[in-house]
Parts: structure tokens; C-alpha cells; sequence
């Protein structure tokens, strides 16, 4: 029945203009554009591999030869992890992020994720105040131990909750960064910069007394030492040195190792290690070692063995395999975003007056082309006096009704443009101090960016999240962090809308993320301008319907085939949305609707239809 229904509207929308080449993202939406290739950690899971890049998660799909993006809208807590590891037993992948959560993925056994538990009190700890990353994950039984650089933390993968943190496991007692630990038999093993440490794995581990030093014989002193056991033999990596097999406090050197080696992993009969630019393989039967040297293979962060094959997280080519012989790339195809210079640094208002932000500490320069010219090297902040001022500006816009917005360390401020500011001595008489309820806005915050939307919005970047204010910015409309968004950090270096799309392109200092936003820059003549999608609309579909290419806040009335009204709206600058919720509340039935639009005079009208699939 359905195939036949989705024929019927096919037939109907023969007419309409296509627009689907222009692939738009749905409004209120985010995609990436992060850097795959700098790889740091992986997961097989079924036939599917998880690799965590710098700022991204992806998987890479073994059977259809397919890599795909991974997001926060997906179910993952965030996107900035340190590092991920699969049990088997439980089917859980355990993600460990830099600030400290950890999402468990549960899977069922067809390994089609189930549930997914975020834990978030090492990320809250007001106790664990520095680093939270972790830098290796091991399991014994239904534990996971993540080695971290406050300690050891214990998860339960069964109950899906943190059993146990341990600090402080210096032989001292003072705090231990745990580059790597292993279980074998009834003792576990912990390795640092400074020891290898062992303790009984019943014991109370919080203890640093039951923690003994093993006199590991090495110049430490490096932080990316690793523990791996092979049919119940320990052996240790020290980059930069070798690697060491080790019972009690006897070690035996295998291999000597005079540079940067990070990744290390065993199957039966071999050990692996990354090196730089190539893999070193030790055969354990025979001692025998030889090299993998393969154009690929820049910087090895993790390696695991798929049979006779391995997989590697790189952190200059992203994914690797071996799967055909010489080790291949297997990255997601990605647009690395709209890359632009920036463009808020020097603006020209609709006067002809320009204004340039001067290096840090030096405030602002207005000129004209005639060459006139007049520094600020200090910012009142409120516009009737001094008292605070701010001397860094950081990004500068200019709105439609020719306003300047100035993003400083301590606010924002907007000037009224005049060609008297050439001859003032200070601003004060020329800004207005937005606030909300008498409160300026941001006030004290570092302010990096400002952009202006086809709706005359204000989107803000600080070092602390990104903001959505109306056109005068008495009103937060939205606020986005890492927490409710993608953004891989909220600290919001620049901001760059794309004016045909209103997608708003996000620079943090952990990569680029861009969102849909539901205004875009407006035309004079809208005919042939007008953009409805998705459209048609699948039952599937949650989001916002997009009507873009509109003429300046035009008016957008919807009817349905009988000519009922179903929705009105007015747009910002030349993008209208609807939810798809009719008068009475209810999404729309399935059938053909009609869209009308026109300027603010009744001019300049336009129709087309949008057709609904419930």
C-alpha cells in the first residue's frame, strides 16, 4: 500500500522543481567536518570497526565496504575520546572521552546497538581536578579497568556503573598517572612514567601499600609505556627503549627499541608493535623479528588483530588495514567544511566606514577610504562611562540596520555608526551596551566571535558556548555545548554563516561542526529562488519542513488541498519553517499541500506544494 501511495505523490510533484542536487542538511540539524585521519583509538565490534580520530568518532563497515559518521545525535555522549575498547563477553564497547565521561554501548548479538549508559561522574568530580583522559582500557571478567592519568578506574559492565576509583598509587602515595594495566591470574600490574607496579587483584586497591614496585630496570621517564599478556606472560613496551618480558622482578629484554613506539598488540603466537613508519613483529616461539615497512603505516596509536590481519588507528591516515595485502586507508569521506579566511576581523558599514580589530591588547581602528583613520585602544563597556573597559577586541559584524557589534574580552558592545567617530576622542556617545533585564549581556565573558543570520539574529561565540540572540540581543534564544550539541568543544574561536543556506559553520579549537540554522539571507525576487525540502516528507521524518529563497520576512501561509489553512508563519530573512503541526496541534495527514508567500505589501508572491507521506 505504501509503495503505491509514495507512487501517487510521485506522479503529483513530477511538476514541481527539483532541487535535490542542492542536498541541504534539515534545519536544526549538525553535521561534522572533522579531520578523520589523525586516528587514536579503535574497536572491532562484529564485522563493524569503531575508530575515534581527534575530534570524531566513525565506523567502518567490514562487510559493505562502507565508512560512516558517527554524532552525538546518534546516541554517543561526545565526540572527543580518548579511548574505546570492546568485551566481548558482555558485548559492551566502553568509550572513555578526554573530560572524563564514559558512555557503555550495549549491544545484543547481532551487534545492533541496544542501549547506551552514560557515566558522568569522573566528568563532574569536583575531587579529580586535572587531567581525566584515559589511556588504555583492559578487562578482567565483567570489570573494566581504565588506565588513566589520575589513576585506575573500575566499571562494572554487567551492574553499568563505576565499581571503584583508585588514586594516588604511587609507591609514595602521591597521585600516579597509569599509562597501561593488565590482569594475569590473581594479580594485576600497572605501569607509569616512574614504576610497574603489581598488586593482589582481591586486595584493596585504593591502598597504595598494597601497591609493590617490581624494580622495573629501565630509565623511565616516557608516557606511553604499555603492559600486554600473551598465554599468561607479561611483557611491557617502554617507547624508546624496548620490550621487556617480565615474572616477578626478573625482565628479560626481547627487543630494543630506540624510538617512539606507542601501539602494541598479541596474537598467539606473535607480538606487534607500531613504530614510526613501520610495524615491528616479535615471534615468541623463535625470537625472530621483522619489519612490516608499508608508505601507509606515519604513526601507529592502536593495533588490533582481525585473524591474520590487523587494523590500525593512525594518527596521520586515519584507518588502516592489511585486508588486501599493503595497508590501505578506510576514512569516511568528508567535506572539511567551509574553509574561509576570516572575515570579521575588518568590516565596512553601509556608511563606508571600516573597522579593523587591532592586535591583542590594542583595541579598535575606524577609518574611511579616503584614508582618515582614528585608534581606540580603550572600550567603554557601558555607554555612559569609563569605569569598565575592555582594550582586546576579537571579531566584528555589522547588521541590517547598520549597526556595528564588537566582541570583546568582557562583552559586547554595538556602536551606532557616524562619520563623527572619526573625530571622537573616546566611543562613549556612539555604543549601546545590550543586556537582558537590566543585566548586560556576557558581561565579563571572553567573546571570540559574532555573525549576523539572514534574520538579523546574532549568533555568539565565547569561550564557553555558542549563543543565539535576537536582532537587538535582549533575548537568548538558544545555547548550545557540548553537552546539548555536537560541538567537540565549547570554545568558540569563529563563526561563519553560509548566506544561501543559513548552514552556520562553527571553528572550535577541537575542529569544525556547522548547524542548519532556519534563516538565510533573503532575494529581491523569490520565483525562482524557492527551495521546500524535505520534500516530499516521509513518515520517518521528525524534523523542521525548510522554506528557503524567500523575499525579506515574507509572509507564509499553508493550506491544504481544499484551501484550509493549516499553518501561518512569517520568515527570518528568507528561510520559513514548519514543524509539520497543524492548527489543532496534530501532525499533518498524509496528502498535497499548498504554500503561499508574499512580501509585507501583498507583492511578489509565490506558490508551490509540499507533499505530506504520514
Amino acid at each position: 500500500m505504501l509503495q503505491k501511495i509514495s507512487l501517487f505523490f510521485f506522479i503529483l510533484l513530477s511538476g514541481l522543481k527539483s532541487f535535490a542536487q542542492l542536498d541541504p542538511i534539515p534545519i536544526g540539524t549538525w553535521r561534522s567536518h572533522f579531520d578523520y585521519t589523525k586516528g587514536k583509538s579503535l574497536a572491532k565490534v562484529g564485522n563493524k570497526i569503531y575508530c575515534a580520530a581527534e575530534n570524531g568518532l566513525f565506523i567502518f563497515d567490514i562487510t559493505e565496504n562502507e565508512a560512516t559518521i558517527l554524532n552525538t545525535d546518534d546516541g554517543f555522549y561526545e565526540l572527543n575520546i580518548s579511548q574505546l575498547a570492546f568485551h566481548e563477553v558482555s558485548k559492551t564497547l566502553v568509550i572513555a572521552y578526554n573530560s572524563g565521561a564514559i558512555d557503555l554501548v550495549k549491544f545484543d548479538s547481532n551487534y545492533e546497538i541496544t542501549d547506551f549508559t552514560n557515566l558522568l561522574s569522573i566528568k563532574n568530580s569536583k575531587t579529580i581536578l586535572d587531567s581525566k583522559i584515559t589511556n588504555d582500557i583492559a578487562f578482567n571478567t565483567n570489570i573494566a579497568f581504565l588506565s588513566t592519568d589520575f589513576g585506575i578506574v573500575q566499571i562494572d559492565l554487567n551492574k553499568k556503573e563505576i565499581k571503584e576509583i583508585d588514586l594516588n598509587l604511587n609507591i609514595d602515595g602521591t597521585k600516579a598517572k597509569i599509562n597501561s594495566t593488565v590482569i594475569v591470574g590473581e594479580k594485576i600490574y600497572a605501569v607509569n612514567e616512574k614504576y610497574l607496579l603489581e598488586a593482589k587483584l582481591n586486595s584493596n586497591l585504593q591502598n597504595f601499600n598494597e601497591w609493590e614496585d617490581t624494580n622495573l630496570p629501565l630509565g623511565f621517564g616516557n608516557q606511553s609505556s604499555k603492559l600486554i599478556q600473551n598465554n599468561g606472560s607479561k611483557y611491557c613496551l617502554v617507547t624508546n627503549d624496548g620490550l621487556y618480558k617480565f615474572e616477578g622482578k626478573k625482565f628479560q629484554k626481547l627487543v630494543n627499541i630506540s624510538e617512539e613506539a606507542k601501539a602494541i598488540v598479541s596474537n598467539e603466537n606473535n607480538i606487534q608493535i607500531g613504530l614510526k613508519n613501520r610495524m615491528l613483529n616479535f615471534e615468541i616461539a623463535t625470537s625472530k623479528i621483522t619489519f612490516t615497512n608499508d608508505l601507509a603505516l606515519k604513526n601507529p596509536q592502536k593495533i588490533i588483530v582481525d585473524g591474520t590481519k590487523l587494523w590500525v588507528a593512525d594518527n596521520v591516515n586515519g584507518l588502516l588495514s592489511n585486508t588486501s595485502g599493503s595497508f590501505q586507508k578506510f576514512n569516511p569521506k568528508n567535506s572539511p567544511g567551509l574553509i574561509t579566511t576570516r572575515n570579521d576581523s575588518i568590516v565596512k558599514d553601509q556608511l563606508g566606514i571600516i573597522y579593523t580589530k587591532l592586535s591583542r591588547g590594542n583595541g579598535l581602528q575606524i577609518s574611511n577610504e579616503q584614508g582618515k583613520m582614528k585608534s581606540f585602544s580603550t572600550i567603554p563597556l557601558n555607554p555612559a562611562d569609563n569605569r569598565f573597559t575592555s582594550n582586546t577586541v576579537n571579531s566584528i559584524a555589522v547588521d541590517k540596520n547598520n549597526t556595528v557589534f564588537v566582541a570583546l574580552n568582557g562583552g559586547i558592545i554595538a556602536i551606532n555608526s557616524d562619520e563623527r567617530l572619526l573625530e571622537a576622542q573616546s566611543l562613549i556617545g556612539f555604543i549601546t551596551s545590550p543586556s537582558i533585564n537590566n543585566v548586560r549581556v556576557l558581561a565579563n565573558e571572553i567573546v571570540l566571535s559574532i555573525a549576523v543570520d539572514g534574520g538579523n539574529r546574532k549568533w555568539v561565540g565565547t569561550s564557553t558556548a555558542l549563543y543565539l540572540f535576537n536582532e537587538d540581543l535582549s533575548e537568548i534564544i538558544s545555547k548550545f555545548t557540548n553537552v546539548n550539541s555536537p560541538l567537540p568543544s565549547n570554545t568558540i574561536n569563529f563563526l561563519n554563516i553560509e548566506p544561501v543556506s543559513g548552514e552556520l559553520y562553527v571553528y572550535t579549537i577541537n575542529g569544525i561542526v556547522s548547524y542548519r540554522t532556519n534563516a538565510t539571507e533573503s532575494v529581491d525576487f523569490q520565483a525562482n529562488n524557492v527551495l521546500v525540502f524535505p520534500n516530499p516528507v516521509n513518515p520517518e521524518f521528525d524534523g523542521q519542513v525548510g522554506i528557503s529563497g524567500l523575499v525579506t520576512n515574507a509572509f507564509v501561509k499553508i493550506t491544504d488541498i481544499a484551501g484550509r489553512l493549516v499553518f501561518s508563519t512569517r520568515a527570518n530573512g528568507g528561510t520559513a519553517t514548519w514543524n509539520l503541526a497543524t492548527k489543532n496541534g496534530q501532525r499533518a495527514e498524509s496528502g498535497i499541500y499548498y504554500i503561499f508567500s508574499s512580501n509585507e505589501f501583498g507583492k511578489e508572491k509565490f506558490v508551490t506544494k509540499l507533499a505530506v507521506i504520514k
